[in-house]
């Protein structure tokens, strides 16, 4: 097997990073199409840093500090939200190209090797978290970051090093589980167990000693930087995300994951290569990818787009082993997974088309440096919505099916509706009837809703404790001084789900103001 070039790869590698980071900073803003809402989680969290809040610890959120840290430096510098994000995405480019480079110059082809960095710059540095629709959002920026990661780890265990040290190996696995664990604990939760089973059964116990030895020096970093009680506060919010039922999952549910005709492909796919290698003395690295399967289903099933990205560095370890079959089937896996990887590799391309005039700030009352997120007008500010046409509100009969969200709240009919679009407009209306109300901006607001980021446009005081996504119980309920509840909010299940834990806490509520959009209830004894 020929040895790819170190020059090519880092000259490759390079080059790409540099002219997409370029072509992404030239709008000088950035214009989102989708998914405001992460958008907006985003901001929450990076603002309450600002401000002084440290995660887990005083922002409820399941998602590791490494999904904001690169951020922090850039805006703290004066560069705005969508600068800093771009910026920060380079530099978490630059960090995991390094171990990239090192798995392409040592276990891989030329042919494979060039496919796989440029892939792990696509992937790292794209506007779109993939799917197959033409877009560009900041979503899930983590879980991109999280697959280049993942495919390292991957590629060190599943294939064999050409003369390399089994302590290098090592200590890179180690600390990209590391990086892992503080970015999303979910894939270092699923693909630890099962990486460590495929060492074991190849018998790599240098690789294993030096991997443990890296994480633990992961570990040991982060604890010296944050204080040992990080870790605590981070299991807490954790088990409280696992342990909830406003979203198990993110999209479709486990068993359509497998067998559904969007994913049944790549499962046939995956399971025909293990017998194909399994029959075709490759039998180890078969059983690796029977070990690895179920990580791979678990992953895809808590992320939200259910993208099987894990395809791509499966195809790269079939193309490896050099027979008809097995390259086949590796172009197969790669059609099957072009949707998604094209949604990356064209939103740079896509981004630059934006026409400025047809975007707006999506948080346009507080001031905030220039070149921030910016969203298009209709989405921003045409607010459609979702409600109940059966029933005495809607002039239908009702058809005798229950509505799980038709309910009362402190006495009174809670609407059944979900805002559809226009967050915008739908927060900054919500903060003129606190600003009517005469709310205090130092005042403390629980939102019963999915989102609570209301308090970003009136430069309000964020919630002590409380949860910039809501997965459930009361965060932040102990420093609130009022509880405003949506008539129509982001997302039913999560209103239902935090109006329950209220009622169960039996709180003393008097209802101080009402509009058309929500009503606030005083909770101060």
């Amino acid at each position: 097997m020929s040895r790819p070039s170190a020059l090519v790869l880092v000259g490759i590698s390079g080059v790409l990073l540099a002219i997409v980071v370029g072509l992404q900073l030239l709008p000088g803003a950035l214009y989102m199409t989708r998914h405001e809402g992460d958008a907006f989680h985003l901001l929450d969290i990076l603002g309450r840093i600002q401000l002084g809040q440290r995660l887990h610890h005083e922002i409820a959120t399941p998602i590791g500090g490494l999904a904001f840290w690169p951020f922090l430096p850039l805006l703290e510098a004066g560069l705005g939200a969508g600068r800093a994000f771009v910026l920060g995405q380079a530099a978490v480019g630059i960090l995991i190209l390094v171990p990239s480079l090192w798995v392409a110059m040592t276990r891989l082809e030329p042919g494979s090797a060039i496919a796989f960095v440029v892939l792990q710059a696509i992937m790292v540095t794209a506007l779109a978290y993939g799917g197959d629709l033409a877009h560009v959002s900041v979503s899930m920026h983590y879980n991109r970051w999280a697959w280049a990661l993942a495919s390292v780890a991957v590629l060190i265990v599943c294939l064999p090093g050409r003369a390399t040290r089994s302590d290098v190996d090592g200590v890179i696995l180690g600390l990209v589980g590391a990086a892992l664990l503080v970015l999303k604990a979910t894939y270092a939760v699923a693909l630890g167990p099962a990486l460590l089973m495929v060492a074991i059964v190849v018998r790599k116990w240098v690789l294993i000693c030096w991997g443990a030895a890296g994480f633990g020096l992961g570990v040991v970093l982060v604890t010296l930087l944050l204080g040992p009680a990080y870790w605590p506060a981070y299991f807490g919010d954790l088990w409280t995300v696992a342990a909830t039922s406003v979203r198990p999952f993110p999209g479709l549910p486990l068993p359509d994951i497998l067998t559904a005709p969007s994913h049944v492909a790549a499962t046939a796919l995956l399971l025909a290569a293990i017998v194909v290698l399994r029959r075709s003395g490759a039998s180890h690295l078969g059983l690796a990818l029977f070990l690895l399967a179920p990580a791979f289903f678990y992953i895809t099933w808590q992320n939200f787009g259910n993208d099987p990205l894990w395809l791509a560095p499966v195809a790269l370890l079939l193309i490896g082993q050099r027979t008809s079959v097995s390259r086949m089937m590796a172009l197969a896996m790669m059609i099957v997974v072009a949707p998604p990887v094209v949604t990356m590799a064209t939103s740079t391309l896509r981004h630059l088309g934006s026409a400025p005039a047809d975007y707006s700030a999506i948080v346009p009352q507080v001031p905030m440096p220039r070149g921030g997120f910016e969203g298009t007008i209709p989405r921003a500010f045409t607010v459609n919505g979702l409600a109940a046409m059966d029933g005495p509100d809607g002039g239908i009969p009702p058809g005798g099916v229950d509505r799980p969200h038709a309910r009362d709240f402190a006495g009174e009919n809670v609407p059944e509706c979900q805002v559809a679009s226009g967050y915008t407009a739908w927060m900054l209306e919500i903060e003129r009837g606190l600003a009517q109300a005469e709310i205090s901006r130092e005042d403390g607001i629980f939102v019963a809703d999915v989102l609570s980021a209301i308090w970003l446009y009136g430069r309000r005081a964020p919630l002590i404790g409380g949860a910039p996504w809501y997965y459930g119980g009361l965060p932040g309920l102990e420093d609130a001084d009022y509880v405003l509840v949506p008539l129509c909010p982001i997302q039913q299940v999560a209103r239902s789900a935090a109006l329950d834990a209220l009622e169960e806490r039996r709180l003393p509520l008097r209802k101080v103001a009402e509009t058309k959009l929500f009503r606030l209830y005083d909770i101060t004894p």
